[in-house]
């Protein structure tokens, strides 16, 4: 079928396959999603000479078409489904690590496996606020890396060992502010795993193609891969030219 639809239609210039010198019939969506189900992809990890300064951040992405369904079953009470896209990702501009998880999954439970994927020493997260809670700053000590992350408002010295680096941002943003804090820490970076979701979605759009786990997983980490090859050929340089 789709060679006769290739044969038959008006398509202009040459196929990708042919291209390629490949004399291969291509797949229709049904077969990829098919087999889609059953790859192992495995997000890919470039060499590095010194030890990361990572920013994490989440973000929602829906699913295709279950929303739709679910409204036509049960009317109003239909909602849209989603899933939750945890990332790492490196000064340069590289995704360091990825999990998919339920909506329901906090920033911070999700955070402990998220930077175990990394595997080059790390020296700094730097994370909104989703990320002030006991277990992040376990999981970051545990790394030998200092965590950059905005206490909440109503948060206080507790004197903990645990949460020494926690204490030490409250302190300073009770001295300077909350806004003097951050550009003294150097918070404002967080804005690159902001900048990745942002590339992501105008790369790939906001909804993931498959429906099973496994197939998900799979698009998801396909998409970091190629956004890395993307960025291992050039990424923008930004200069400020004034106030």
């Amino acid at each position: 079928m789709t060679r006769q639809l290739h044969e038959q239609g008006p398509l202009e210039g040459p196929s990708l396959l042919s291209m390629m010198g490949l004399d291969l019939e291509v797949p229709d969506h049904t077969t990829l999603s098919r087999r889609t189900s059953g790859l192992d992809v495995v997000l890919g990890q470039r060499r590095v000479d010194e030890a990361l300064h990572v920013m994490v951040d989440a973000t929602g992405v829906w699913l295709f078409g279950e929303g739709e369904w679910a409204a036509a079953k049960w009317g109003r009470r239909g909602k849209r489904g989603w899933r939750k896209l945890h990332l790492a990702t490196d000064q340069g501009g590289f995704i360091v690590a990825a999990r998919l998880t339920h909506n329901s999954v906090a920033d911070a439970t999700a955070f402990p496996e998220l930077v175990g994927q990394v595997t080059a020493p790390i020296r700094r997260v730097t994370a909104d606020g989703a990320y002030d809670r006991r277990g992040v700053y376990a999981a970051v000590a545990a790394l030998g890396a200092r965590a950059v992350i905005p206490p909440a408002r109503t948060a206080v010295v507790t004197g903990a060992p645990a949460l020494a680096q926690r204490d030490a941002h409250v302190e300073h943003v009770r001295r300077v502010g909350r806004r003097c804090w951050r550009v003294a820490v150097g918070h404002h970076q967080q804005v690159r795993a902001e900048n990745t979701f942002y590339r992501y979605k105008r790369a790939f759009g906001g909804r993931m193609k498959a429906r099973g786990d496994a197939a998900q997983r799979s698009e998801v980490l396909t998409g970091c891969n190629v956004l890395n090859r993307m960025a291992a050929l050039g990424m923008p340089v930004s200069v400020r030219i004034g106030d």
